[in-house]
């Protein structure tokens, strides 16, 4: 099946509406893409040459039809360093139609100690600062990756549960990750357990097509998940196998 035919099916409507729900508030009326699907459509403007600015990166997104961006966090830093304003950019995308669901991200905020999270408090802020000037409401909890050692899920779930307090000055919903190549965060059970484990009011998970099919996560096990667990829902165009395990739901 091709990703058209995918988009379009009813079993694909039951999944993406799981991860647009949270990010949609009146999401029984609103109707995207003109009026032609439930849900918003996305774009990762990591997808995007590195040599455009992230001005002119929402302008591409918004010409070509898309309801909504997911920069990174670089961009944003980038975007000031050159003296611009994220209030300003935040009120563009707005004017053109788009909104933020989410940045990519708080790195190593899922940290394998203590003492190295503590010690990158104020990175990790300054990156929601910018998160929260740019309106977006979650911003994706990412761990270390120059860690051979297999994450630790109390420890992880710790500092979650930092993250999660600290984003309530600026009003985040912080979700985790999980990525096929991190040991102890390679399957989709592995972040929702270290954000239930967190003991945080309202913990949530990003779910992922690519790195549920490398990590070998069913597909099934979404059904498990209340639809305010997941934050949004990431997809990514792949062999056919994954469709076929999206499907499966």
């Amino acid at each position: 099946m091709n990703r058209k035919d995918f988009m379009t099916g009813a079993a694909a409507t039951s999944v993406l509406m799981a991860g647009c729900q949270s990010v949609t508030e009146n999401r029984q009326t609103k109707k995207w893409q003109n009026g032609a699907s439930r849900w918003p459509i996305c774009l990762d403007t990591a997808t995007l040459s590195k040599d455009l600015s992230l001005e002119e990166k929402v302008e591409l997104a918004a010409n070509a039809g898309f309801d909504a961006i997911e920069p990174w966090d670089r961009e944003l830093k980038n975007h000031e360093d050159q003296g611009k304003s994220l209030s300003d950019l935040k009120n563009k995308i707005t004017d053109l139609g788009m909104f933020v669901p989410s940045v990519i991200g708080m790195w190593g905020a899922l940290a394998p100690e203590k003492s190295v999270f503590n010690k990158e408090i104020e990175a990790h802020k300054n990156r929601m600062r910018m998160v929260s000037a740019l309106g977006a409401k979650h911003i994706q909890v990412i761990p270390k990756f120059d860690r051979k050692e297999t994450l630790d899920h109390d420890t992880a779930a710790w500092a979650y549960g930092k993250v999660c307090e600290l984003a309530k000055e600026y009003h985040l919903e912080p979700a985790v990750i999980f990525l096929n190549f991190v040991n102890g965060l390679g399957k989709m059970s592995d972040a929702a357990n270290i954000a239930r484990k967190s003991g945080t009011a309202k913990p949530q998970i990003i779910p992922d097509t690519y790195h549920m099919f490398l990590g070998n996560s069913p597909a099934h096990e979404l059904k498990s998940y209340d639809k305010d667990f997941i934050a949004i829902f990431q997809f990514a165009d792949a062999g056919p196998d994954v469709n076929l395990l999206v499907l499966k739901v």
